[in-house]
């Protein structure tokens, strides 16, 4: 069996989580403490054996947040899917199982998928951690026995206890040396009441006579008995023999008769009743024989009366298929009318519509001008082409006129301009003037520098206070992430954790960027005062004075704004030269896709087979109609075709009608002919009929009269073998015979009759002594009833004194004091008998276990023994060599390569723990020869080192050849040894 897919509902922390397992038969589930590996276990174990119940200190592992508590897994078996869904209910849950095929199937067919394995079994087998391998210590050499049979029936945690608790019992009910257990309490006090039950019994001597008296009394009772019985059977075996002795007389006289009537041996039983019903069968079988042959020949005067006409019988398919097609003959006539006149309105059309297009043309030559859709389509698109192309013209023309009206006036505007401007040394002259006039402005340059010697002042303070209060909210803001980063890891909420670690780092960054950031504001403003200072400085040496000043700046001013309105003009004069030329170029593309757009139509036009100066316009128009002239010739071609099929049939259908009439010579219109023709036929047809039946009921009644006569001829030999049977010469002396042959069945059935009731006295031994006459025999029977009565008066008066004997014993026990002393005595007993009852039931059982556990160790233990040490020497990389279990021993002994051997207590924890694990190894090898389940194994392996940790994974290799083995593990190095896709990570569904 292999595990296939889980799907958990709800169990523990999981809930609507779905897990496939690789086709690989080594499955590994990997993932760190509390990730489910324990819960995943649990829940395949569940889904096989059952919920664990509430009574139960196993984990139930019911889901905290309310979600549905079960799952399934889908299981192989034999090449076969099978899913196995539990749900909550009794008994461990409601179990339903589906088979790959839709059976339905119970908890029977779960029992007979796990071989009748039940959990603890399992458990103690195939699915063990790292607590199971700590229990090599527990096993001797004569409890390896009792585990290797017991394990396969019982858990590993019972394994060790079931002796114990046997013998426990035992002791609890007895011990041949204690004084406290159950039993032996009661037998030393039972032996103390029998000692106090004799004293009171010899201490009683009225009783002990009371006693001998009921014994004597009983004895003569039973002999009175046997005496009463005797005489009642020799009572009854007279009254027997009177009641017989009529029944002896009559036999005797019915004997005589007998022999007296003439012997009828050779007379068949029933023979006179046989006679009579073979005359009555015989008499209305020859009156009926009588009548059908008077009916065979009226049916042949019936049929020699019939005259038929075989030509008109044997035209009859002919002249019903006629007259069922007339009326299809009339409408093709109709419609030969009608073709005829569609076939001149269609040429009528044809002529008109050649009269537009093609008028030379004719008929045939028109069919051959291709009118594809693909032909229609390119039409459309060369009429939609050329529409675009005369739009796309007139828009061209529009743009040349507009462009070349903005080029000349952009020309004009620049040479105006250009006469306008300064000459540049005139300009140069004025503009240097202006800037020292410009820099003499003190009074200006002293109140600029104290307005920013004051803003300088401020600016420095509100920095400080900003810079501060920046400092407080990151220092707040750090504490709170540092914080929080280890809350979460110490929550193990790695995701949160880091994200929060990052946001930490990233806050320190701007704190330490914060602490160096210098104000580039107040750099500003510190660089500005520094120019003005020079400016002072320098015009403190230079005094100038000009009264032209105003005017010199108005006309650099005025030169500026000339010499931008100047480059502006010369910008746009570029852009409308570029727009001129790009308006050519689609000229010149709209002038090549025209001539393509031409060509185009003229293959069109040669296409349709039509004249060159049919337009774009007009082009698909003719197309059109070159079409419907197609669709009306075809249509016409198609009439014409019709016609002539039309009148081929009605001509050959006149033929046919014509020649019926000549052969039967049958004047009249063609209707009237068919019909009375018909009309012959159906009488001669009616006529055949009525001689096929009339032939048929002759041949039924030469076939009745034929089976009449093999009857009559039958019967009438039976009859005569009957009467010769009986030796009789004809049926008068037959039926004499049959009545003394009556006589004497009468008189045999009343002789049956008496020796039955004879018979029926089988118990009375008649002989000739007792056949005494009437009288002795009456007067022998009152006798032994006189003697009876005296007996039976003899009984009555011992009877009751016996009865008063009885009386006086019980009223001595009941208010003596030996009556309470046997009574519990007797209590005692029967207490102490129960008790050693339970207490032999325990001693079969235990001694049944041993023996069973001593001959399963004896006949398996060798093979087992040896797994162990092939499993174990794999395990220890050949560093020990033999496993040995010595008979009477207290424990293993382990043999290693060198020879020295050890006890199992004298092993290393991880190296007692591979021994361990190479028993539950061999097992399942052993128990594989029966059934493979899959082998579960939960981190049993964390005190072994790096090369026995990889021994025990090449050994898994090997195991999965056999079984599936599924590995938990909470080692990343461990489950890195596997391929991707044997791994189930259980960090990483968690995250989903």
């Amino acid at each position: 069996m292999k595990i296939k897919q889980l799907m958990i509902y709800g169990y523990g922390k999981f809930e609507n989580k779905f897990f496939e397992f690789h086709e690989d038969p080594l499955q590994v589930i990997y993932g760190e403490n509390e990730a489910g590996k324990s819960t995943i276990m649990s829940f395949i174990h569940s889904i096989l054996f059952g919920f664990p119940t509430k009574q139960q200190a196993e984990n139930r592992y019911e889901p905290k947040k309310g979600a549905a508590y079960g799952g399934y897994l889908v299981v192989e078996d034999n090449h076969q899917l099978v899913r196995i869904e539990r749900l909550p209910g009794k008994n461990g849950g409601n179990v339903t199982i589906e088979l790959d095929n839709g059976t339905s199937k119970g908890e029977e067919y779960l029992q007979t998928l796990m071989s009748g394995i039940d959990k603890e079994t399992y458990r103690s087998i195939f699915s063990f951690d790292v607590h199971g391998l700590q229990q090599i210590q527990k096993i001797n050499s004569d409890q390896i026995g009792k585990y290797l049979f017991l394990s396969s029936i019982y858990g590993a945690d019972t394994l060790f206890s079931i002796e114990d608790k046997l013998i426990k019992q035992q002791d609890l009910l007895y011990k041949p040396s204690g004084k406290k257990p159950e039993l032996n309490e009661g037998l030393v006090k039972l032996k103390n009441s029998h000692n106090q039950l004799m004293d009171a019994k010899r201490q009683n001597n009225e009783y002990q006579q009371l006693l001998e008296l009921k014994e004597e009394l009983n004895e003569e009772l039973t002999s009175l008995t046997l005496k009463k019985n005797g005489n009642i059977k020799k009572h009854k075996e007279l009254e027997k023999v009177l009641s017989i002795l009529p029944l002896l007389n009559d036999r005797e006289w019915c004997r005589n008769q007998l022999a007296s009537l003439q012997d009828t041996e050779d007379f068949p039983e029933e023979g006179l009743k046989q006679l009579d019903q073979l005359v009555s069968t015989l008499q209305p079988m020859e009156a009926q024989l009588y009548s059908l042959n008077r009916k065979k020949e009226d049916i042949q005067l019936e049929e020699e009366s019939l005259m038929l006409d075989e030509d008109l019988i044997n035209i009859v398919p002919t002249i019903q298929h006629l007259r069922e097609q007339l009326p299809v003959f009339e409408e093709k006539q109709k419609r030969l009318i009608q073709i005829q006149q569609s076939i001149s309105k269609l040429q009528h059309e044809i002529t008109l519509y050649k009269q537009r297009v093609l008028p030379t043309m004719n008929d045939d030559e028109l069919l051959t001008i291709s009118t594809t859709i693909q032909i229609k389509e390119s039409i459309k698109k060369s009429i939609t082409l050329d529409q675009k192309l005369k739009h796309r013209k007139q828009m061209l023309d529009e743009q040349f006129d507009r462009t070349k009206h903005d080029l000349e006036e952009a020309e004009w505007k620049l040479s105006n301009l250009k006469e306008k401007i300064l000459p540049d040394d005139e300009r140069l002259k004025l503009e240097e003037q202006v800037k020292t006039q410009e820099n003499l402005d003190i009074k200006q340059l002293h109140s600029e520098k104290q307005q920013l010697i004051s803003e300088i002042s401020n600016r420095k303070v509100q920095f400080k206070q900003d810079k501060k209060q920046r400092t407080i909210i990151l220092s707040i803001l750090s504490f709170l992430l540092f914080t929080g980063s280890l809350f979460f890891l110490l929550e193990r909420s790695w995701l949160i954790a880091v994200v929060l670690i990052v946001v930490l780092s990233l806050a320190l960054f701007f704190f330490k960027k914060s602490a160096d950031y210098k104000d580039p504001f107040l750099h500003h403003l510190s660089t500005k005062l520094s120019n003005i200072e020079e400016t002072l400085n320098e015009a403190n040496s230079v005094q100038l004075a000009s009264s032209s000043l105003p005017e010199a700046m108005m006309i650099v001013e005025q030169d500026t704004q000339m010499k931008l309105a100047l480059h502006h003009e010369q910008l746009l004069y570029k852009q409308y030269e570029k727009h001129y030329e790009k308006i050519v170029k689609q000229y010149e593309e709209w002038e090549e896709e025209q001539f393509q757009s031409t060509v185009t139509l003229s293959k069109l036009i040669a296409k349709l087979q039509l004249d060159h100066n049919f337009t774009s316009e007009t082009l698909l128009e003719a197309f059109e109609i070159i079409q419907k002239l197609q669709q009306l010739i075809l249509e016409k071609k198609q009439n014409e075709k019709e016609y002539v099929d039309l009148q081929n049939q009605v001509a050959h259908f006149n033929n046919k009608i014509s020649e019926v009439i000549d052969r039967f010579q049958v004047e009249g219109s063609s209707e009237y002919s068919l019909y009375e023709l018909s009309r012959r036929c159906q009488s001669e047809v009616e006529k055949k009929d009525l001689l096929l039946k009339l032939i048929d009921k002759r041949s039924e009644t030469e076939d009745a009269i034929g089976e009449l006569q093999e009857k009559i001829k039958y019967l009438s030999k039976q009859k005569e073998e009957l009467i010769s049977k009986s030796r009789c010469a004809d049926e008068d002396d037959f039926r004499k015979l049959a009545k003394i042959h009556q006589e004497r069945e009468e008189l045999l059935k009343q002789n049956l009759w008496i020796e039955k009731q004879l018979a029926s006295e089988k118990n009375t031994i008649i002989d000739d002594s007792q056949l005494k006459s009437k009288i002795d025999l009456t007067e022998e029977l009152t006798l032994v009833a006189q003697q009876l009565d005296v007996i039976e008066q003899s009984e009555k008066e011992t009877r009751q004194r016996y009865s008063e004997v009885v009386v006086k014993i019980q009223e001595i026990e009941q208010n003596g004091t030996y009556s309470a002393l046997r009574h519990s005595f007797e209590n005692e007993k029967a207490a102490i008998r129960e008790t050693a009852a339970q207490w032999v039931v325990k001693a079969i059982a235990n001694d049944l276990l041993n023996k069973t556990i001593e001959r399963h160790r004896e006949e398996k233990l060798p093979a087992l023994i040896g797994s162990i040490s092939y499993f174990f020497a794999k395990l220890t990389s050949n560093s020990y060599k033999k496993v040995i279990l010595p008979v009477g021993k207290q424990s293993f002994i382990v043999e290693r390569y060198d020879g020295l051997k050890f006890l199992a207590e004298e092993l290393s924890q991880a190296t007692a723990e591979q021994l361990y694990l190479s028993i539950r190894l061999a097992l399942v090898k052993n128990i594989n020869n029966q059934l493979h389940l899959p082998i579960m194994i939960d981190d049993s392996f964390v005190h072994f080192d790096k090369q026995r940790t990889s021994n025990i994974l090449r050994l898994m290799e090997e195991l999965k050849q056999d079984n599936q083995v599924i590995y938990f593990t909470c080692h990343k190095h461990i489950s890195a040894t596997y391929p991707s896709e044997n791994i189930i990570d259980l960090s990483a569904v968690q995250a989903i």
